[in-house]
């Protein structure tokens, strides 16, 4: 009933650190984003990073330990991290990585097994997008179903959104933006998520029109982890 405090160490509510995974943080290697999530599929919650430099570790840990921690040398950084459920055959969720310059994305599986990997600049990325691939990388409930999907903005410029399954890089929509900042929250109330797009001082809400295919869940604005990870902003994700 008490949150603590995640990033390179666990804090408890008391102040005592409960975990450290072993990343300095200085200069390099560094931490460039984490996600929470009942990433395992058991009780309770776990955390996940890309090491940035270093030995370009993908590392995931719970509120006492460190459960995994798997280098992903030759390729690049990690860089950005987004967790979802985007292969529901699977138990628990998968996390999908970028890397640095959106070179090798990849995804694993909840024990860090790679299960997909792909270049952006080859992949099935809109025709008009640059090569510098995708940020600002939200998991999205779009669909209704239970397969999460990602969305995103173009790197590096202030330009179109897309929503894309990150197993294949399929883009499902794509929206003509000058997108500064990208947001995603259930503000229908209806379980699904909406897509909220800055551009200068313009803001525009995308929402999914095709029929809900389970119209009677809650809304997510009544889990208390949604509630907390729409608190705080995480660089380049959320």
């Amino acid at each position: 009933g008490r949150d603590e405090v995640v990033g390179g160490i666990v804090v408890s509510h008391g102040g005592a650190k409960r975990v450290d995974i072993g990343v300095g943080n200085r200069a390099s290697p560094h931490i460039d984003s984490l996600a929470i999530g009942n990433i395992d599929g058991n009780s309770g919650l776990e955390a996940v990073i890309p090491e940035e430099g270093g030995e370009r570790r993908v590392i995931m840990y719970n509120k006492s330990k460190v459960l995994w921690s798997k280098s992903r040398k030759p390729a690049t950084d990690g860089d950005k991290v987004q967790i979802g459920n985007y292969d529901p055959g699977r138990t628990g969720f998968e996390i999908f990585l970028r890397g640095a310059e959106s070179d090798d994305m990849w995804v694993m599986d909840r024990a860090g097994n790679r299960i997909a990997a792909y270049d952006f600049d080859t992949a099935k990325q809109p025709q008009s997008w640059t090569d510098d691939g995708v940020e600002v990388i939200c998991a999205i409930h779009w669909t209704g179903n239970s397969k999460k999907l990602n969305a995103a903005k173009e790197r590096h410029a202030a330009d179109d959104v897309g929503i894309f399954d990150p197993l294949t890089a399929k883009f499902i929509r794509v929206f003509d933006e000058a997108a500064d900042r990208v947001y995603v929250a259930d503000l229908a109330g209806d379980w699904r998520e909406e897509l909220v797009v800055i551009s200068g001082s313009r803001l525009t809400i995308y929402r999914n029109l095709d029929a809900n295919p389970n119209p009677d869940r809650d809304s997510l604005w009544r889990d208390r982890l949604y509630r907390r990870l729409k608190m705080t902003w995480n660089y380049y994700t959320l």
